[in-house]
């Protein structure tokens, strides 16, 4: 077949025609995929950057429960060895051999009654509604001579306070701590009997109020013992009544 010379122009200018523009349609393409791997990366660096905080956050707060676990485990172990001392201290009394020990006994028994009714909850009420109700049947056998029944409804009296007792002396020794190295000025958290001698039963020498600041001179098991500045003479508290003056 033969062609005429305005064919073979018209033919020769379409083939560069289709050459010139075949070509630009893959740098358009490649162009796109270049913006799209871009913003799948910046997608991916937002996605491992969110992932590496939570994780974080997760461990801070597996970290925080662990602290938690243990500061409860803690106040358990520290509750069931106050309880324990408690049981000890009473069955030791619990029969008396004569009127003065049943009459110092229960004085004894209304003392605690009295501090831990101070700072109890509302809540308590009854508790110490039933406790004063054994307290008074108390008092009436021991005017009839009946020291030991005397001494056993004192006894159950204290076994109805004594969870609310532990429950508050093992949130004041977290939140206080105990002095460890003498001598130390201390400030006292609450009312508190100050003893002749370092026992719950030992005479009351005074009665300090809050936020009083005193001498600690040493100690004696769970007890301090306080120099009473304006009487010039000496006395023990408890451990967990007491705190550090901060400097």
């Amino acid at each position: 077949m033969r062609y005429n010379p305005p064919t073979i122009v018209f033919l020769i200018g379409a083939s560069l025609l289709l050459f010139s523009c075949a070509p630009t349609e893959e740098p358009q393409k490649d162009m796109e995929m270049s913006r799209q791997n871009a913003a799948l990366t910046q997608e991916k660096r937002e996605l491992v950057k969110e992932i590496e905080a939570k994780n974080a956050l997760t461990v801070k707060l597996q970290k925080k429960i662990s602290e938690k676990n243990a500061e409860i485990g803690a106040l358990k172990a520290m509750k069931n060895h106050l309880s324990q001392e408690v049981i000890r201290s009473k069955t030791k009394v619990l029969t008396p051999k004569n009127k003065a020990e049943a009459v110092s006994l229960l004085a004894g028994v209304e003392t605690d009654i009295a501090e831990v009714r101070e700072q109890a909850p509302a809540d308590s009420r009854q508790a110490f509604e039933t406790a004063d109700q054994l307290i008074a049947q108390a008092r009436t056998e021991l005017g009839q001579g009946n020291y030991t029944e005397a001494s056993a409804l004192a006894g159950k009296a204290m076994e109805i306070i004594q969870p609310i007792q532990l429950n508050w002396v093992a949130r004041n020794r977290k939140k206080a701590g105990a002095p460890s190295h003498f001598p130390l000025a201390v400030r006292i958290l609450k009312k508190s009997h100050i003893r002749k001698l370092p026992g719950i039963k030992a005479e009351t020498v005074c009665i300090l109020n809050p936020e009083a600041v005193v001498t600690a001179t040493g100690r004696q098991g769970r007890w301090i013992r306080i120099i009473l500045t304006d009487r010039k003479q000496t006395g023990w508290i408890h451990q967990t009544l007491v705190a550090e003056v901060q400097k």
